[in-house]
């Protein structure tokens, strides 16, 4: 079975991700802060004939990841595809900006992304693919 963790997978790019790689035999963990969007992309998932597995995770937080790691490899012990597609987009000019909004990007799209990669390597022992968006 092809085990896939997509991270920000409950909406919007990391979603389309998710429903991409479940099919037939395969199990797709989604990862997220948000409970309901993770549920509803999980029966999309499950609806398309792989096995879903929502995790609630926070990126920024160390312990929010292993955690929810954790809680993967209680349930399935090896990955295959991990996306790294958690992300926030600043979209506002640096004149003006907010330094906390700044500390927020580089705390989701950077931390994060080392975080979960640090994380899921463990689970990745024969091998697999990772994917940085």
């Amino acid at each position: 079975m092809k085990v896939s963790l997509v991270t920000g997978g409950g909406r919007g790019i990391g979603r389309a991700i998710a429903l991409a790689l479940g099919g037939p035999g395969a199990a797709v963990a989604i990862a997220g802060r948000t409970r309901t969007q993770l549920e509803a992309t999980a029966r999309e998932i499950e609806a398309a004939g792989a096995r879903a597995i929502p995790l609630e995770m926070d990126v920024t937080s160390e312990a929010s990841v292993a955690g929810a790691l954790e809680a993967l490899r209680a349930d399935i012990p090896h990955l295959d595809v991990l996306v790294n597609n958690a992300g926030v987009g600043g979209g506002e000019p640096v004149a003006g900006s907010d330094v906390g909004r700044w500390r927020q990007t580089i705390d989701t799209n950077l931390t994060g992304t080392y975080l979960v990669t640090r994380a899921a390597l463990s689970l990745m022992r024969s091998g697999g693919r990772i994917i940085n968006l």
